[in-house]
Parts: C-alpha cells; sequence; structure tokens
C-alpha cells in the first residue's frame, strides 16, 4: 500500500513466527523510513536475513546519508539497495533503435559498494510497477527486447520503429539472433535458450522472460 507504515509491534510478531518455522525473514523497507524500523532490524534480525533499502525509482546517490547510516547499523543481516533503473514514465517508444540504452540508469551495482552494502536488487529493465506483459501493451507500444551486458553494465536494446505491437517482433528476432554471437560467445547466455525453447517470437511475456533470464546470468557469470 502506498506509504503504508507497518506497526512495529505487529512487525516484530511476524519475524518470531517466521524464526519459530525457521524462516530467513527478508524486509523491504523504503529508504525514507528506514531510521523508524533500525531498532527492529538491529535486535531481530540475524546473518540469514536481509534488508532491503528500496529508494524506488529515485538515483541511488540522492541517497548517500541514508545507505551509508544503514551500511554502519550494528546488524547482522545483509543488506541491499533495492531500485528500480528505469523511470515509469518512459515508453517503450522513447528508446533507442539500437544499442546501449541511456534511458535506463545502472548505477547501483558499483555505487552499493560504496556505501557499504552487500548488492542491489532492481527490477531488470523495467519500471517499479512490475511488467503486465501483453496486457499491458497492446498494438501501441514498440517491440522491443533488452539484452544486458556486464562489460558494460548496460541494456542493449533492440527495437522496431518502424512496426509496433506483436507483429513487430519478426524484426527484434532477427536482429537478436545476428546478434548471438557477440552477445553470446561461450554459448552459455540462458536467455538464447530461453528463445530456442519458445514456440514463437510473438509474445511480449516471452521477451520480458529473455531479459529477466539474460540478466541474471550475467551477474551470476561475471559478477564476483
Amino acid at each position: 500500500k502506498p506509504h503504508y507504515v507497518f506497526p512495529k509491534m505487529e512487525l516484530t510478531e511476524l519475524i518470531h513466527q517466521l524464526k519459530a518455522n525457521q524462516h530467513a525473514v527478508a524486509l523491504r523497507i523504503h529508504v525514507s523510513m528506514l531510521e523508524q524500523y533500525q531498532d527492529i532490524c538491529e535486535n531481530e534480525l540475524e546473518e540469514m536475513d536481509y534488508i532491503m533499502a528500496d529508494v524506488r525509482q529515485d538515483p541511488v546517490d540522492s541517497h548517500v546519508m541514508e545507505l551509508t547510516e544503514l551500511a554502519a547499523w550494528d546488524c547482522q543481516a545483509t543488506k541491499i539497495v533495492l531500485n528500480s533503473p528505469r523511470d515509469r514514465k518512459i515508453a517503450t517508444t522513447e528508446f533507442e533503435e539500437e544499442g546501449i540504452t541511456e534511458l535506463i540508469d545502472n548505477s547501483a551495482r558499483e555505487l552499493c559498494l560504496t556505501f557499504g552494502l552487500s548488492g542491489y536488487g532492481d527490477y531488470v529493465s523495467y519500471s517499479d510497477k512490475l511488467p503486465q506483459g501483453q496486457q499491458g501493451q497492446g498494438e501501441s507500444g514498440s517491440a522491443l527486447a533488452f539484452m544486458y551486458r556486464y562489460d558494460v553494465n548496460g541494456f542493449e536494446v533492440f527495437r522496431n520503429a518502424e512496426e509496433k505491437g506483436l507483429k513487430g517482433f519478426l524484426y527484434v528476432y532477427e536482429k537478436v539472433m545476428e546478434a548471438e554471437e557477440r552477445l553470446n560467445p561461450d554459448g552459455d547466455c540462458f536467455g538464447y535458450g530461453e528463445i530456442r525453447k519458445a514456440r514463437g517470437y510473438k509474445d511480449w511475456k516471452l521477451w520480458i522472460r529473455v531479459g529477466m533470464v539474460r540478466y541474471i546470468h550475467q551477474m551470476y557469470k561475471y559478477m564476483e
């Protein structure tokens, strides 16, 4: 719920219930509310647990003070920053046709270490409103795919600027496959694996899945 404040007593009770069943706890807290829950995190969370400081679509470096203070908490839990690198107002038609897009800010990957945090999480190439697949696109949006590249910490975009909607994905498919030798030199990219397993390419959900799987595999393969 927007601006919802979870009562501290109820939160403490919930943590105790989860701990009683030997569950790890992951708390997602908006960065503006971290101080309110600091005592609970320090007293109740253990090494197996997680604190996710959510900055939503704000630039990560605009919350230097809050995140630096979080890193200094006397708390055993793993601390990460959660952000949305893509502004929710950006439409698919605004992205470049090819190349590394400048419309998605991936600086959290480096900044989280500067702040002393353990890592970060995001919505891959999507805004902090989770993608809705075909229902949210219709025939007005551009057919496009995002392929994350760890080496440049950016998303390479393939967009059909001429033909919108599902019909535009033939072009996207052809462009992504033409780039496979460059983007998948070891032949182990799970994103390309998803493309090959699919029965067709005219599916918004497929390309969302391809981008997410590719992103996770790149992080697993290259991030130390």
